[in-house]
């Protein structure tokens, strides 16, 4: 029984996390980046924390990030699944890392039935920021 709600727990865990190497922007000629290293769900307090990462030396940036949630219906077998699209900002110090927590919505559409699953960046951006290559 311990062994069963541990494995459920790891299960939902890794369905809750998705890291996001790759979601940067370059924010100086040097090739200075804003990247996101991950973003976690928070389902008991309906927040999704993405965690930037700022390798400028001198250059600090204010960032707007974009996160994608997947919703998951669980009265369908497999689940019939909707995304949204939540975003908020934040300045990155140079050398640093930064937390962001953002607000989500316990369900999609107000339907009880759908319950928060996965997270995915969809975009680190700003004013000064030019995207990265993939």
């Amino acid at each position: 029984m311990m062994r069963q709600a541990l494995t459920a727990i790891l299960i939902f865990i890794c369905l809750a996390t998705e890291y996001a190497f790759g979601q940067a922007c370059v924010i100086s000629d040097n090739g200075d980046t804003v990247e996101a290293f991950s973003a976690i769900i928070d389902t008991r307090n309906n927040t999704v924390e993405v965690t930037l990462g700022n390798d400028s030396k001198d250059i600090a940036a204010n960032v707007t990030v974009i996160v994608a949630v997947t919703y998951r219906n669980s009265l369908y077998v497999g689940g019939k699944t909707a995304t949204t699209e939540y975003s908020g900002k934040t300045q990155v110090a140079p050398q640093s890392t930064q937390k962001l927590t953002l607000s989500i919505s316990e369900s999609y559409n107000n339907d009880k039935n759908y319950k928060a699953e996965s997270v995915r960046v969809v975009s680190v951006s700003g004013r000064k920021c030019v995207l990265s290559s993939p």
